[in-house]
Formats: structure tokens, C-alpha cells, sequence
């Protein structure tokens, strides 16, 4: 954890993610949660207890991680485990907006939503969601290649 946050999370910071977090069933990943949590956060857990889960065992309709408040050689399996098993959308909430931090949560699905300015501090929001995470191309359909009735009529 950097020296210059706080020992838990701000509630303040948080305030302005619930905003853009919309109003559901939100898991909350961290390792030093604030205190006291927000009532809108159904469960928290932190990095090691949410690794140990079994997969199946719960699932939530939205994660949050918060970076910060992570280990930072454990954030990037958290946030692939939180995508993939236990919830059907996820926020990440990050100190800093370089172009770095924005290729690696790019490099694992997630696309910038907002930037908070907290005490002259950038932090960013990002957003994944497995309904928005790719469009179906526009040639995938039936009426190109996967159509049944053009099958073996054409060699390609």
C-alpha cells in the first residue's frame, strides 16, 4: 500500500464511484475496506479471503476493487478472478491516470468511464461488463458465413 493513502479507504471517493456505479448488489474488494462501509455494499472481502472462495460459491451482480487498497503483485489476478467468476460486472477504481494504467486495464477488459479529482489526486474509474465488452461484428450473422444454406456451396 503507497505511503501517502490513508490506512482505509476515503469515503468521500467512494461517494462519487457510488454515482457511477449503478444501484445493485456491489462486492467490494479491499484489504483495508473504510470504515464504516457504505450501506450500498452487500459484502466485502478482502484480496487472499476473495482468491480463497470457491468459484461458484457466490456471485454478485458487481464487483469494485479498489487498487490501492490491494496488494499490487495480487491486483491484476483479483481483478481476472472478480471478471470471470464471481460477478457479471466490474469497477476498478485506480490512483493516477497515466497511459500505462490505461493499457493494462485495457489489456484486461476494462474501459476508463471516469476521472475523480480527489485533493488534487486523479483517480480512474474503469468498467467492465461482459454484455458491452465486444460487439457482435455486423458479418456475423446469416446472411454471410453462417448461414446453414450456403454451407459446402462455396469453397473458401
Amino acid at each position: 500500500m503507497p505511503s501517502e493513502l490513508a490506512a482505509d479507504a476515503p469515503v468521500s471517493l467512494l461517494e462519487k464511484v457510488r454515482e457511477a456505479v449503478p444501484d445493485r448488489d456491489v462486492l467490494l474488494i479491499s484489504d483495508h475496506p473504510p470504515s464504516p462501509v457504505p450501506e450500498w455494499v452487500a459484502m466485502t472481502l478482502s484480496s487472499a479471503e476473495m482468491l480463497a472462495m470457491p468459484r461458484l460459491e457466490s456471485h454478485h451482480a458487481c464487483g469494485l476493487i479498489l487498487t490501492p487498497w490491494v496488494e499490487p503483485e495480487q491486483v491484476d489476478v483479483v481483478i481476472a478472478h472478480l471478471r470471470d467468476f464471481l460477478s457479471l460486472e466490474l469497477y476498478v477504481l485506480h490512483p493516477g491516470d497515466t497511459l500505462e494504467q490505461a493499457r493494462r486495464m485495457g489489456a484486461l477488459g476494462l474501459r476508463c468511464v471516469e476521472v475523480f479529482d480527489v485533493d488534487g489526486q486523479p483517480w480512474g474509474l474503469n468498467h467492465f461488463s461482459l454484455k458491452t465488452y465486444k460487439k457482435t461484428p455486423n458479418w456475423l450473422n446469416s446472411r454471410f458465413w453462417a448461414n446453414p444454406r450456403r454451407w459446402n456451396k462455396f469453397r473458401w
